[in-house]
């Protein structure tokens, strides 16, 4: 009986690793009655059997003090199929031993490849097959590999498959999304820094300016995603409120730290330390024909800018109804009509001079979030939004001002509307809701549509605002789920 004089010595050391030898024997024979083993594979990484009896050696490595005789040599790597083959031990020799697993065909794999929908060009890594799903692709070598499904006008999925030798593998399914109609932008597919969106603004009809919960503002251009933060730009504050462009393409930052103003690559900074800001908490800024800048805040009223002069306003020289009036949202016309929408009351405020402010109260109405208006010169409130602390939970909605009549519809088309965005192309009134998704009503045919997650390829139904490009596709932004383009 032959025997590894390893196994046979008079006193074991264990070791904790299995990468080194599991046993190390003192020899009491001359090391001329033991012979050697050298074994490499390709790929190497092999665990070296000798007689079923792990060795502690991968490959490329020696077995050593190996008494004279016949052995079998078992290589074990992983996903390959096991191979065994037979070598002579001679005392005082190192014998060699190699193996490549790749050259053996038995040795090679298989996929199934599979995607709804179905007729998808397969790749695997970066190189195509020239096959569609379903399809099995053959003669693989064992390992880990990523498959790419592809159909034009979809955006490509991607499966991890692993491969092991003498069988087909099933991966998962490729599930691939239709991009002809809805894109989704996040951070699991896309550059985009963050996905937890505020607010969008589209510069020039084209170029998005995104803001973030807590990471900064977003820039893209095509396909370019820029990112400014407090650490690579002046920005005052990584958390974004609002964003409003003027018609000098100037973008007009709103954040918990004041405003930003961003031209040509610099920044000009307004805060309560040096302006005349009432408070950095900004919740809305818009502009007036005459050339001055109207800032809203979150309890001190609003700022006129105007010529570098600054004035504010508040309960003490305005109509606003209460000291620490939260003003949410601010419109202007192109006539100079000034709308302001507010909470602590729910109430929009309508002046084109200060002196002649009128107030529309709302009762049993939620926070007026956003304001616009449509080409018959309607304007529209969102009412609702998201409940932040410490504004008590109140019903949502939507109103309209028509003829000298503010209409209040509470709970159409959500309990919480966080956005409108008219295209003036077809007259339609877009609102973002609060875990509703998406409304559309059409005013010509006084037609209400909704898109949510169950009936529509948007995958959230949370969208904190809307915006329209010049191609009139609908941008959304999202909270927890990023940027959805709507085509």
């Amino acid at each position: 009986m032959k025997i590894l004089p390893k196994y046979i010595a008079m006193c074991i050391l264990i070791f904790n690793s299995c990468e080194q030898e599991i046993t190390t024997p003192i020899i009491n024979k001359p090391v001329t009655e033991f012979g050697s083993l050298f074994v490499n594979t390709n790929p190497p990484g092999a665990r070296i059997y000798v007689d079923n009896l792990y060795s502690g050696h991968i490959t490329p490595d020696t077995v050593r003090w190996i008494s004279p005789g016949t052995y079998d040599i078992r290589l074990s790597l992983q996903n390959y199929k096991d191979t065994s083959l037979t070598i002579s031990i001679s005392a005082g020799k190192t014998e060699s031993l190699f193996f490549d697993f790749n050259a053996d065909p038995r040795y090679l794999g298989a996929i199934y490849c599979t995607s709804k929908p179905s007729d998808a060009d397969i790749y695997v890594g970066d190189s195509l097959t020239g096959k569609k799903t379903p399809s099995i692709i053959n003669n693989l070598l064992p390992g880990e590999y990523t498959l790419t499904y592809r159909i034009n006008g979809f955006r490509d999925s991607k499966v991890k498959a692993i491969v092991q030798s003498g069988v087909v593998n099933y991966p998962s399914l490729g599930i691939l999304i239709d991009t002809t109609v809805w894109v989704h932008y996040k951070k699991s597919n896309s550059p985009i820094a963050s996905d937890n969106l505020t607010c969008i603004a589209i510069e020039n009809g084209s170029i998005k300016w995104i803001g973030t919960l807590n990471e900064g503002l977003i820039k893209l251009e095509g396909d370019q995603w820029t990112l400014f933060t407090t650490e690579n730009s002046n920005l005052p504050d990584n958390y974004i409120t609002c964003i409003s462009i003027d018609n000098q393409n100037r973008k007009w930052i709103g954040t918990l730290g004041g405003v930003g103003v961003f031209s040509d690559g610099s920044w000009i900074i307004y805060n309560t330390q040096n302006s005349g800001l009432p408070d950095d908490y900004i919740t809305d800024i818009a502009f007036h024909p005459n050339g001055s800048v109207l800032i809203t805040t979150i309890s001190k009223g609003f700022a006129i800018l105007k010529d570098g002069m600054w004035r504010v306003y508040d309960h003490s020289n305005s109509k606003l109804i209460a000291n620490g009036t939260a003003i949410l949202s601010a419109f202007i016309t192109e006539y100079g009509s000034t709308w302001l929408g507010a909470t602590s009351p729910p109430s929009i405020y309508n002046f084109t001079a200060i002196k002649d402010m009128v107030v529309h109260h709302i009762l049993f109405g939620g926070r007026v979030v956003d304001i616009d208006s449509d080409r018959d010169g309607t304007i529209w409130f969102a009412l609702g939004g998201i409940n932040f602390e410490p504004f008590p939970a109140l019903p949502g909605g939507m109103a309209y001002f028509v003829n000298d009549k503010l209409n209040v519809v509470l709970g159409k088309p959500s309990q919480k509307v966080t956005s409108i965005a008219v295209d003036k192309i077809n007259n339609n009134i877009w609102f973002g809701n609060f875990g509703s998704g998406l409304a559309r009503y059409s005013k010509n045919e006084n037609v209400w549509t909704y898109f949510n997650h169950l009936n529509s390829g948007l995958e959230t139904n949370f969208i904190t605002d809307v915006a329209i490009d010049n191609e009139g596709i609908r941008w959304l932004a999202t909270f927890s789920d990023g940027l959805v383009k709507f085509k």
